[in-house]
């Protein structure tokens, strides 16, 4: 990478210290994730450990949407099937009914 791009990175993990703080606890929270619990006990835990994860619960979200959609550290940006809905290769793309019980106006 070329100086500039680290630079820009740098200046970019400095305004977003909540990101910069869930990056250095990506791990307990990726893992407490794959254990299916919730993202709310996950910030109330690091936040009673004393990690500084956000003023709130909105920012703490936030950072861990974005680093869902751009890559956690040392994972590979994987766009997520819910970000991309599929379609059946036989249901028209303006169709609002799926069950076809309606057709639709268009």
């Amino acid at each position: 990478m070329s100086k500039f791009i680290d630079e820009v990175n740098e200046e970019q993990e400095r305004y977003s210290p909540v990101r910069t703080a869930v990056k250095a606890a990506a791990g307990d929270i990726q893992a407490a994730r794959e254990a299916g619990k919730p993202l709310n006990a996950i910030f109330r835990t690091l936040k009673r450990k004393g990690q500084s994860v956000g003023a709130g619960y909105s920012s703490f979200r936030n950072a861990v949407l974005y680093l869902d959609r751009h890559g956690w550290p040392d994972t590979v940006a994987d766009p997520s099937p819910m970000l991309m809905p599929t379609l059946a290769p036989d249901q028209p793309a303006r169709d609002r009914f799926i069950d076809n019980r309606h057709t639709s106006d268009f």
